[in-house]
């Protein structure tokens, strides 16, 4: 029986889907929003947080002022009021809100990180979301790049749209690192991405658990580290990759990005039949911190009721009455972001068209080159392939006939003898 054919065949169809995967996906750099005035690329957002946390969130001047935000020697500091308690009447802790100037529908986003915000009664993110007056969220989706709660220690990420977009059909393990986390029930994976799916709670979304040590006291104690977070409509998924510090690939160090390097994720999500990728678009950037609210207030006896704060180490049972009166209990709720860099595919504005069904002929004409020429690459790659297979089976045959004739009559079973129920 001839396997060298067939071995050569799985190969070149292997290396063949892998570079047509790859065809024009090189990445090249957008955006460093550490180059120059990182403030003045964000919107400072002072309105009520739409998750009802007890928060103030405060304009950029009144950020400023309270020293809230500010640029350090490690990169950019943005935090929350922890020098006083909440004044009666006060819509809650000052806090900022940023969202980024830029829109973008598509994108792969490094962001580093030396300290993320801990702290019972917080509720952080850094994530991207789509709307405006006539496109009401969840129109344009919402992608939570990294989201937790109080003093989590293992990161969400998740993402929430309207009706017809499902994750149901992937699998922890293989698609992903990371698990599903559950709905109202243990038995339901909160895998659907809808805002109102049956059987999740209300805007919950389809959301996945990373690891211990991807957030959280643990995470900040090692120096922080860095997230990948890649949204390629063109290849039809969203996935994320978390490093240590200094464990980042050489790729990412050098600014070179090639993510099919890097494993697999630790999050992803299919952005194909089950759930289409017009679900994101015109999406911003987003760092907070808010507190209480949807999330933080009904997880807080179960995470936080039995600690004690300050120095009489007070419980409470209610997140605001806590958040309002111990101050110092946020001295290490805050954003230390060393590097936030934004990619994008070299072909993006093309294969964009091609994806909106308005490209034009050149774009066409490109894509179908740069797929001639990976294919003919290809072919060639695939005969050497089979020839180098062939002649080690030609060995192998003559080693084999060799074998034989140097057997004699009396050789017990399996000195020298081959096993006749194995075959080439």
């Amino acid at each position: 029986k001839i396997l060298a054919p067939n071995l050569a065949f799985a190969v070149g169809m292997v290396l063949w889907a892998f570079l047509l995967g790859l065809c024009g996906a090189e990445y090249v750099h957008h955006e460093d929003y550490m180059d120059g005035d990182f403030f003045g690329k964000w919107d400072f957002i002072s309105g009520d947080d739409p998750t009802h946390g007890f928060v103030d969130y405060v304009t950029a001047e009144k950020a400023v002022a309270e020293n809230l935000v500010r640029t350090t020697s490690n990169g950019i500091f943005i935090g929350v009021d922890n020098r006083s308690r909440v004044a009666g009447g006060s819509r809650g802790r000052m806090s900022v809100r940023l969202e980024s100037i830029q829109r973008y529908n598509d994108g792969l986003f490094i962001i580093s990180l030396e300290h993320a915000p801990i702290g019972c009664g917080s509720w952080p993110a850094f994530w991207m979301f789509g709307e405006d007056e006539n496109n009401v969220w969840p129109e344009w989706g919402e992608f939570d790049i990294m989201e937790w709660i109080h003093e989590e220690e293992s990161v969400s990420t998740t993402l929430h749209t309207k009706e017809n977009c499902t994750q149901k059909h992937l699998y922890p393990g293989w698609h992903m690192k990371a698990k599903w986390n559950k709905g109202k029930w243990p038995s339901v994976d909160a895998s659907d991405c809808f805002v109102l799916a049956d059987g999740q709670w209300t805007n919950q979304g389809c959301s996945q658990r990373g690891m211990h040590g991807s957030i959280g006291e643990g995470f900040n104690a090692a120096g922080g580290g860095t997230y990948a977070a890649e949204w390629d409509p063109i290849a039809g998924h969203m996935r994320v990759w978390i490093w240590q510090a200094g464990q980042e690939p050489e790729d990412v160090i050098n600014k070179r990005p090639n993510p099919e390097l890097w494993g697999q994720p630790e999050f992803y999500f299919s952005l194909k039949d089950d759930c289409q990728p017009t679900h994101f678009k015109n999406m911003k950037l987003v760092f907070d911190i808010t507190f209480c609210g949807d999330l933080g207030e009904p997880t807080f006896r179960d995470h936080c009721g039995r600690k004690g704060f300050g120095s009489k180490q007070r419980t409470y049972t209610s997140c605001v009455d806590m958040v309002r009166k111990e101050f110092s209990a946020f001295d290490k709720t805050y954003w230390s972001v060393q590097g936030l860099d934004v990619y994008r595919r070299a072909d993006a504005g093309s294969l964009s068209g091609l994806l909106e069904g308005r490209a034009t002929e050149k774009d066409s004409v490109d894509e179908r080159q740069c797929r001639s020429e990976h294919a003919n690459q290809l072919q060639k790659r695939i005969k050497e392939l089979e020839s180098i297979l062939f002649m080690k089976e030609a060995e192998l045959k003559e080693l084999y006939a060799l074998l034989n004739q140097a057997e004699t009559p009396d050789s017990p079973p399996g000195h020298g003898r081959r096993p006749s129920s194995v075959a080439f």
